[in-house]
């Protein structure tokens, strides 16, 4: 776990991300990539999975275009991976993230508001929620069909922030992609990243407030700096 030397006494909210970061469910994602790159023919289905963290489906579907070229057939890619997730989670719970409840209990003793700004679409959050059993927890939801630009625009975390009723510098988000990463640190949000398919480069780590192994990480982190 990596820190720097300041504090995070002043935080009012903390932004959490979705999959990845609360809900295990990344490898599922890369398991849909892997099978979708053998049916359409695609390279590596680690670097698929990893631009499209975090991204939109249609956005996706751009990024695979300008990669692969405009004869590949990438909006059906993103349409098999798609369903092969449904197909998943229809028949098998959403695991969360080890850490995940103590954490979240942690803040809410503390009276910090919580929301999730998310990639995902706002029906797969809610079966999420309700499967994992950590609804409750949140006073407002941000999702990819509810902004005009996915991460890493900065609009979902702007308008996440705006329904807590807090400026960005008084929030502190948990991210575990490059993407996530980059769209907090636009939005003026102090960022701490939780790595799961995708480790930070230099760059990103010159973005974040902090890199931390997992959620239990981030607890005695917030605990450290005074939060």
């Amino acid at each position: 776990m990596s820190k720097k030397h300041e504090y995070l006494d002043s935080i009012k909210a903390v932004i959490f991300d979705m999959d990845g970061l609360m809900i295990d469910s990344e490898r599922i994602f890369y398991q849909g990539y892997q099978a979708a790159a053998e049916q359409f023919g695609a390279d590596d289905p680690l670097v698929l999975a990893t631009i499209s963290l975090g991204v939109r489906d249609d956005e996706s579907a751009v990024l695979f275009s300008n990669m692969m070229g405009p004869d590949f057939d990438s909006i059906g890619l993103v349409r098999f991976v798609d369903q092969y997730v449904e197909n998943y989670f229809h028949t098998h719970p959403s695991p969360i993230k080890a850490g995940l409840i103590e954490l979240l209990n942690y803040l809410k003793q503390r009276r910090i508001r919580l929301g999730i700004a998310t990639g995902s679409v706002m029906s797969r959050v809610e079966h999420h929620l309700a499967s994992a059993g950590i609804g409750d927890y949140f006073d407002a939801i941000v999702s990819c069909d509810m902004v005009s630009q996915s991460k890493p625009a900065p609009e979902i975390f702007l308008r996440c922030a705006a329904l807590l009723d807090c400026a960005p510098n008084d929030c502190l988000a948990l991210e575990d992609s490059i993407s996530g990463v980059t769209a907090a640190f636009y939005a003026g949000i102090k960022v701490i990243m939780v790595p799961d398919l995708v480790e930070p480069d230099d760059d990103v780590k010159q973005k974040v407030f902090a890199v931390a192994n997992d959620l239990h990480d981030v607890l005695v982190l917030l605990q450290a700096h005074g939060m």
